[in-house]
């Protein structure tokens, strides 16, 4: 099965509607061609406002379900708003997979110059979005709990440092 019939099938047998969307200007051609050839809706380029443009995206990946993208800036932005992030490409690249293996997240990449199971790969991904949300929340509470050990010792420095002591 290739890769448009793969997602195609997935599409289908979940009850989903292909959309494809622009986030950097440049992949606009690209995704006008592969909405059409996936059957799909095609958002364009929002304009020149990228605080407009980007507020467009959230509120369609905040709609998304599942999100494939070969670019790891809008899977981080899908996965944030809830949507299942997944690489479908020839020999993958190992930055998404190591930027997602930071929050404990793995095996969202297929590699499909060796893998033609395109849709049973996708499948089981749909059903990983609550484990994405839990790993999203742990990391979450992760950073927050480092923020409030530097400020800690930020405020404990400058304490210092106004008393006259070393830090």
């Amino acid at each position: 099965m290739d890769w448009v019939d793969g997602i195609r099938a997935t599409a289908e047998r979940a009850g989903l509607r292909i959309r494809t969307v622009v986030q950097v200007r440049e992949d606009e051609d690209r995704a006008r061609t592969l909405a059409e050839e996936l059957g799909g809706t095609y958002s364009p380029w929002g304009g020149t406002d990228p605080l407009a443009h980007e507020d467009s995206l959230r509120d369609q990946y905040d709609r998304a379900r599942i999100v494939v993208s070969d670019r790891l800036h809008v899977l981080i932005l899908a996965s944030l708003s809830g949507a299942v992030p997944v690489e479908l490409v020839p020999h993958p690249t190992a930055k998404i997979t190591e930027a997602f293996d930071t929050i404990g997240y793995s095996r969202l990449s297929l590699d499909t110059a060796d893998s033609r199971d395109i849709a049973a790969f996708m499948t089981a991904q749909l059903a990983r979005a609550s484990e994405l949300r839990e790993r999203i929340a742990a990391a979450d509470r992760t950073l927050a709990t480092l923020e409030a050990t530097v400020r800690a010792r930020i405020v404990a420095a400058r304490a210092s440092a106004i008393r006259g002591a070393r830090p």
